[in-house]
């Protein structure tokens, strides 16, 4: 699977401060071809909007990924 594949469940990411949430959000994107809204996401990952928003504003600021 992708997740084994990007080893996206090994303890490395919790050294560098990637959290499980994250890393989801990421397989997520990594997935799909097209743009995802924030009501995508939370579709996706089963989760309201407003912990979509909080998970995407943090991956923001960590710069994982960037917004348009």
């Amino acid at each position: 699977s992708i997740i084994r594949e990007l080893g996206l469940l090994n303890d490395a990411y919790f050294e560098i401060g990637v959290t499980l949430a994250e890393r989801h959000l990421l397989i997520e994107l990594a997935s799909h071809q097209q743009s995802l809204t924030a009501a995508d996401i939370a579709e996706r990952l089963f989760l309201d909007k407003s912990t979509v928003s909080r998970l995407v504003a943090r991956a923001v600021q960590k710069k994982f990924i960037t917004c348009s």
